[in-house]
Parts: C-alpha cells; structure tokens; sequence
C-alpha cells in the first residue's frame, strides 16, 4: 500500500499546485534561539505579523456586540483536550467576518467547577462540550466534579417541577469520546447530554460520538463539520454568518502552517520542586498534590522468557507515601485508603530520547525557557513546563514521545517537507479522503512521530520550536495500590506488568511507564500521586466478598486481604482469646478471589501470603492459568465462576446474604464475558433469578448501590 502511495504522488502535480498555494517557501524561525539547536529553520512561516496588522493598537476599539462561547472538556489522555482546543481555533476562524465580536473561552471541567456551582453556566448563551469516559463507565477525573453537579447534585438541590427552568436559556452540544469496545460506551457524555437537557438547556443539534476504537479524529471531524458549524449558524451564532471556504482541506490546510514555542536561551537548570510548580497544567496540581516521593523497595514479581516473542515480566515496587497526599487534601499528612489509586509520571526511556534528539539534530543539554507566542493557536501544544530546563529534561518528562500522531500533526510535518512525494503523502493521510490509509499505515503500525519522519518524510526539515509544539504531554498511569493502608500507612505498593513487545510496524515497543518502573532503583525519586478510589471495602467485615481479579488485576484484592486480615487480628486482640475460643472467625465473613494467569508455575502472584490468608479462614482463593498444558483448552476466571458449586455458592453470597462483588482488570474481554457470566450464573438454579433481564437488573441495581464495583482499564 505505501509503495502505491508514493507512486501516486510522485505524478500529482495537479495536487502539487493546489499544494504550494497553501504552503509557501519562504521560511522564518521561531525564535532566534532555534538555529542554534538545529541547523535549518522550518520551511514555511506562521503569518504572525498579518495577526498582528489585524489587532494592532491602532486600531479602532472593536464596538461590535460581543458573542459569547464557552467550551468545556473532560479529558484522561488529552484527546477531549486537543479537540477542545481545536475546536475553540475552529470557530473562531469561520466566524472570523462575523458582525459581533467573538469572546470563546475553552477551560477544562475541573477548573470550571467552582464557576458552575456559583451559577455562572446559566448565563452562558452557547456551550460546547467534549467529554471524556473512562474506566467504568464513569467521567474523567478532571470532570468528575463539574458532571456530578450537573447530573445529579444540581437536580437534586431544586424543588420538584424546577429543574427545567435552571439552565433555560443555555443552548448546548455534546461530543463524547469513547471506545465501542468498552461495555459503557460514552457513558459519561451521554448522561451529562441527557442531564442538560433535563435542566432545561436547549439542545443544539445531535450529541456527537466519538469511538477511539475506529476512527475518533474521523468522527469528531464529521460532527463539527457537518453537524455542529450548520448548526450554530442556523441557531443565530455570531449574526449566522459562516464565510469560511467549505473545503475542510483548505481550512486544515491553513491551520497546517507550522506554528512553533517559542525558546529562550537560559543558563542553569531549574530544580525539581520549581519545574514541578511551573508545570502546574501539567501535572494538575489544582486537584492533587504531585511530589517527589522515594523508592523503597523493588523486586521482580515474575519474570521469564528474556528475547522472546511470549516473554513476561511483573514487577513490585514501593513508594514512600510520607510526600504523598489524597485528593483535595488540604493537609500534607499521609493518607491513603485501601482501594485508591496511584498516579506515576514516567520518564521516558534514553534510547527513545537520544533518538529524538539525534534525528532533529537538538541538544541534549542546552537549556532553554518555552514560552508560547500571543498569537498562537489552541491547537498548539505546549509549553508543558515553563521553567529553565534542559531540551533533555524537556523531552525525557513531559512529552509523549511514543503515541502515532494524530493527522493534524502529519499536516505540519507535510510543511516542513522539502520533496514533494512526502509532502502529498502525508497530507493524502491526515485527509478525510485517505482516513483508510491513515488507519492502515499510522494506527495499526502504531507509528510514532519519530517513525513517522524517518520511515515516510526523511526530507522533513523541523525546527525545535515546531517539535516540541507538536508534542503532546505525557499522560500519568495509574495503578491499583496493592497495599493495606491499616498494614502499611507509610507506603504505597504498586503491581505492575512490564509492557514489552514489537508493534506491527515492526518496532520493538517497551511500555513508558513500566519500563521505568521495572528500571528504578531503590533511593530513586519517583513523582507521583494519590487518586482517591470508590473501590472500597464495606463497612462491616461481616459481608462476603466476591472478588475476581486475574492478572496485576489482584493488586487492589491483595490490599483487600491484607486489610481483612489486619480487621481479624484486631477483632482477636479484642477478644484476647484464642480464635477458635473466641468465634472471631465466625464473625470475619469469607473473602472469595479469583485469580487468573497464563502459567500458574511462573506468575501467580503473591501466591505465599494469599495462601496464608486461605489457611487462616480469611479467604477462599480460586486459581486458573490459560496457557498451562500444549493441549489443554485455554480456561478463564469466568469458567471458575461458572462451575455449579460456585455458581450456587456466588448466588448464595450474593442474593442471600448481602455480599458485595468486585471485578478489577482488563475492560474489553475480561469484566465483559465475566459479566456475562455472572447475569448466567444469577439467573440460573433454583434459587436464582428469573431470567437474565432480572439478573441484568439486579447488577445494575448493585452497582448503583456500590455492591457491584469494578476497577478496570
């Protein structure tokens, strides 16, 4: 395919032309710093001084009538953020020969929360919103707090028949992001749709879906597009007057002119504590508190078959939590609760940076300040640190250095090519017409930008400014703390598989976050944080537990039977007395896991203290591998589940005693065929449900009420 590619635009000359119209040869540096990191400026300018001619000082105050425009995003990865921001460009350049006056505000939900508890979204005529689901079905973090307010806290504060009248004269659109291979899919998004609209905001036009498992820049394009633009003109927005050329193409083409950070030479590094507090959007501080906190402990879970295509890997590793707080903690006192979550931010890896470093020719320990120019675009990413740092340091921790670009990223390379085939290949895959191509060549290949420049536009010519403003940030991974905080109050354990394998575009990919991991040393500074968790045990240690959890997917149910355990012994100090005398056990329901791997012999985790647990009547413990035996059918927690003595024994725990049921791992296959298992198993026996619609409602019901919770990814 790529061979037809390039032959196809070795004879587009037609296409050629249309090109050069859009992407001069004149070039212009950023700043006057860049030719001292690289060795040529980028190829085309960013038409900074035509801005400047429009909004120059001497320039009449603008009179016009002032339309308003507020757009809101929920973002986990930076996608929700990036479409935000793109769409803020958007609009403003359609509507840039409006009579009125454009004001458009685009801020994270996490930042809008206070603003919309004051009331301040009633008063906005027109609002836009990309949201975010993750995990469970459930908003972002950074949304959390503003969709539980309009979902269900606002609602709940207004007297009966009200509730249409609070936000009556809003007029709003949705676009959610998620993933069709997730059993929530767009969740989120559609719940705060349908909250909206029940406050009485005018919908206006179609909730937009955005599925990350086909082609989301595809759908978020077609929506604004054809959906939302039309839209805001027939509802009235800016006087409805849209000007702009129709052609996507040619708006996406004007947007494409390389924009850059601006750099400025400084002389020492900053430290830590500083670049983490100038980097505060970053790492969003508004909502946790980030710090350094120091490695404890380290060691190899599991490993086996070093080299190999099947090779594995599981690491323990163990945080001092004395730097660390919850969320929303006013106070630095250590705290974390058994459930909750750790946010790491990785470094990436020195082979990935040095190669980066190499094919754009940067230096490593040039230090320099990042500013981003008046002018620029929202799209424009960056700066993600504004503190001195070195290019290194720059690279090494805030930016996602991995990740295939996304299209508009492949048009600003196309305008730093100097051989025309490259450049119309690369505009052919950021194209709506080559969204096939793009899927073929970039997604599947899982190509990283770095790829991308050196397998398919080798004559791309690109500033350090450009670079570093095409980079998006380096997202945080989070782990299921596998610890107890009633055994371990001062750390914080962590469980994680090394991620190790060669991608289809014939890379070899290590994990960023787990390859650190797997690589930190006790004494080693780690920045990290605290996510407050709903996984939670119950109140009363007399509830069963039902809890399946194969893979790293024990890490939270280790923390769970370190934590009944720690409950039991307190119940027996209590009594003072022997436990078989003192019934302590009696009172201790029992805790059910379920564990799953490939090979019982090589990665059953913890094995030695949950087989304690087991021994001392805390825990039931289950165990199934996949892959043991060349003959063996391949068995899956849920085939444990479904076995009759189980199956009675879930209904039992379940539908007659109250018991509370856990599911915590992979989100596509695994909690999906385990669900479907369970809506079997309830509905099964005699002493089951009726059908699997009742059974589908009883999980629903629990899972409302918090008895029915899953942690997964």
């Amino acid at each position: 395919m790529l061979a037809f590619m390039l032959f196809t635009a070795s004879v587009g000359l037609l296409v050629l032309l249309i090109i050069r119209r859009f992407f001069p040869s004149s070039s212009s540096s950023s700043s006057s710093l860049s030719n001292s990191l690289a060795p040529a400026p980028a190829p085309a300018g960013n038409n900074r001084s035509a801005l400047a001619a429009r909004s120059g000082s001497g320039l009449e105050p603008d009179a016009r009538p002032i339309q308003r425009l507020l757009i809101l995003y929920g973002t986990q990865t930076g996608t929700a953020e990036r479409f935000a921001r793109e769409l803020d460009d958007i609009v403003r350049k359609k509507f840039a020969t409006s009579p009125m006056k454009l004001d458009v505000e685009t801020v994270d939900m996490e930042q809008y929360e206070s603003r919309a508890k004051a009331g301040e979204l009633a008063n906005e005529p027109f609002v836009v919103v990309a949201c975010a689901t993750y995990g469970d079905g459930d908003p972002t973090d950074t949304a959390m707090g503003t969709h539980n307010y309009l979902v269900k806290d606002l609602p709940d504060s207004l007297e009966s028949g009200h509730e249409h009248e609070a936000l009556k004269g809003v007029t709003f659109a949705v676009f959610g992001l998620g993933n069709t291979q997730y059993e929530h899919f767009n969740a989120a998004a559609k719940a705060l749709d349908k909250g909206l609209d029940a406050l009485g905001a005018k919908r206006l036009c179609g909730m937009g879906l955005g599925d990350d498992d086909n082609d989301i820049e595809e759908d978020f394009r077609k929506w604004h597009e054809s959906t939302l633009m039309p839209a805001l003109v027939d509802a009235g927005f800016a006087g409805g007057v849209d000007q702009s050329k129709p052609s996507s193409e040619a708006a996406e083409a004007t947007l494409a002119v390389p924009r850059s950070l601006d750099i400025a030479k400084e002389d020492k590094e900053a430290n830590l504590s500083t670049i983490v507090a100038s980097a505060a959007s970053f790492y969003g501080t508004a909502s946790h508190r980030v710090d350094a906190t120091k490695v404890v402990a380290r060691r190899e879970l599991y490993t086996y078959g070093a080299g190999d295509a099947n090779a594995r890997s599981c690491v323990h590793v163990e945080l001092d939590a004395s730097a660390l707080s919850t969320a929303n903690s006013g106070s630095s006192t250590p705290l974390y609760e058994t459930g909750d979550h750790v946010g790491v931010f990785a470094v990436n890896d020195d082979k990935v940076v040095n190669a980066y470093l190499k094919r754009f020719q940067l230096s490593a320990n040039s230090v320099v300040r990042l500013l981003r120019p008046a002018d620029a675009p929202n799209a424009l990413e960056g700066p993600h640190c504004t503190a001195p740092v070195t290019i290194q340091t720059y690279l090494s921790r805030f930016c996602d250095l991995l990740s295939f670009p996304k299209k508009g990223v492949l048009m600003t390379l196309a305008a730093c090519c100097k051989v025309d085939a490259e450049r119309v290949m690369l505009l052919r895959l950021s194209s709506p017409e080559g969204k096939g191509d793009y899927k073929a060549e970039i997604v599947n290949k899982q190509r990283s930008l770095l790829q991308v420049v050196t397998e398919l536009a080798p004559s791309a010519n690109v500033s350090p400014g450009v670079l570093l403003g095409m980079l998006p940030k380096l997202q945080p991974r989070f782990y299921s703390i596998s610890s107890a905080s009633s055994r371990h109050p001062k750390h914080v354990h962590i469980t994680c598989a090394v991620v190790s394998h060669d991608t289809p575009g014939g890379r070899w990919h290590d994990g960023v976050a787990s390859t650190f991991l797997a690589n930190v040393n006790v004494g080693d500074r780690v920045l990290a944080f605290i996510r407050t968790s709903t996984f939670r045990l119950p109140s009363s240690a007399a509830t069963p537990l039902l809890c399946v959890g194969p893979g790293t997917g024990v890490a939270p149910f280790r923390a769970f039977v370190q934590a009944r355990v720690d409950a039991d012994e307190r119940k027996r100090e209590e009594l003072d007395s022997p436990r078989a005398a003192s019934g302590a056990a009696k009172s201790m329901a029992k805790m059910s896991l379920y564990f799953g791997c490939r090979r019982l012999s090589a990665e059953h985790m913890y094995e030695g203290e949950l087989r304690d647990a087991a021994a001392g009547g805390i825990l039931r413990l289950e165990v199934v591998s996949s892959r043991d035996g060349a003959t063996a059918p391949h068995r899956y927690v849920q085939d444990l589940l479904a076995r009759p003595e189980d199956a009675a024994a879930a209904r039992k725990a379940l539908l007659k005693d109250g018991g509370h049921l856990y599911v915590c791992g992979d989100a596509k296959h695994m909690a999906a065929d385990v669900h479907r298992t369970l809506v079997g198993v309830l509905s099964s026996g005699d002493d089951g449900l009726r059908d699997a619609a009742e059974a589908e409602t009883w999980l629903a019901s629990a899972s409302k009420s918090g008895r029915y919770q899953r942690d997964v990814w």
